[in-house]
Order: C-alpha cells, then structure tokens, then sequence
C-alpha cells in the first residue's frame, strides 16, 4: 500500500532544504572572508617585511666604511714587461720608498713627540715583499749564495709565506678566462675586468705618518 505525504510535510521538507542552503552558504560566505583576511594579512606582512629588508640596505650604504672597494675602479691588469725581468736596469721601478720600507707609518709617539708605535700599511709590505723575491732571485741567477729557507735568512722565505697567505685571505674567486698570444691560448689574466681599490689614500696616509 502507497503512502502520500500530507501537504504539510511537504512544506516543511522545503523549508528544512532552504535553511540548509542557508547555512551552507553562510558558512562558504564565512570561509571566503577569513581566506580574503589572511592573505590581505600576509600581504601585508610581507610589505612590513619588504620596507624592513630596504630600510636596513639603505642603512648598510650610508654608513659603509669610507674606504672600501666601492671606491676604487675597474680595470685589467694588461702585460706590463718591464716588471716581467730580473734585469737591473729595471731595479728603479722597485725603490718606491714606500715599498722600499714595508709601509712603516708611525702609529703613536710619547710627550717629546718621539714614535713609541710603528706599523706597516698591508699594501707597501706585499709590494716589499715581491721586491725582496725579486732580489733573491737576481742573486741566485748571478750565481752568487742563496740561502734556502728561514733558519738561513728571516726575509725572502718570511715573504714567501707571507704572500701566500695574502692571496688565502684575499680568497679572489674571479673567473679569469682563456686568452691568445702569439698563437698560444693560455690564461694569464691580464685582459680580465677586476674590481681595483684605490691606492691613492695609501699613499696619503704613508706621506702623513711615515717614521721618515
């Protein structure tokens, strides 16, 4: 035997539907909100994030120290052939006398202005350095006694470390690329593009405050 739902039933099953789309859309409406919200948050966030991440790069390059690479220039090292001999008619291209002397400056000086502190600008000490290699390898092509490590002599071998330790510390990871002379590919790096510091205020600085 069929059953018929009464009319009143009917209703309110389509009233039950209705509210229940109701809530459904009330909750979808609710969800679309808080998504809306969170990502109007984050974005925000990632503005607040942005202005900060600026503020501090702003800051880093105003108060770079004075003298630092951004101050030097570019260039290419090129062959320069005079400093390329161990020929003594070049020996002049070696008596800076900044190099001469390792850079010694006058740090500090007692009441009757006397030094009392001496220190060495890192630039001049290298270049001393490659001048006292220079002059033992001069020696030893003229034949003349070279001595063969620091227990002999406390100069050139303390110089052989020292440069080497020197390029350690400088660490330079350039890429120096392939180059053709006479023929021959080789690298060199005299054509490569460098980041230079400027040595004028080296140079400044050994004048002003030489022990000389």
């Amino acid at each position: 035997m069929m059953k018929y739902k009464t009319l009143s039933q009917d209703a309110n099953s389509d009233e039950n539907v209705a509210a229940s789309e109701n809530i459904s859309h009330d909750r979808e409406s609710k969800a679309m909100e808080r998504t809306a919200t969170r990502r109007l948050m984050w974005a925000i966030l990632v503005n607040i994030f942005l202005t900060l991440l600026l503020l501090v790069s702003l800051g880093f390059h105003i108060y770079r120290p004075a003298i630092s690479r951004d101050s030097g220039f570019k260039a290419q090292y090129g062959r320069n052939y005079d400093y390329m001999t161990l020929d003594h008619q070049f020996d002049h291209l070696w008596m800076d006398p900044a190099v001469e002397t390792g850079g010694m400056i006058v740090m500090s000086k007692d009441e009757q202005g006397k030094p009392t502190e001496y220190g060495a600008i890192a630039m001049f000490h290298q270049l001393h350095c490659m001048q006292a290699l220079r002059k033992a390898l001069q020696d030893g092509y003229a034949g003349r006694l070279m001595v063969k490590d620091w227990k002999m002599d406390g100069h050139w071998p303390h110089c052989m470390d020292y440069l080497r330790q020197t390029i350690l510390c400088s660490a330079n990871g350039q890429i120096e690329r392939e180059t053709e002379l006479n023929g021959t590919v080789f690298i060199d790096g005299a054509l490569d593009w460098r980041q230079c510091g400027d040595r004028a205020p080296l140079y400044e600085l050994y004048a002003n405050k030489s022990k000389s």
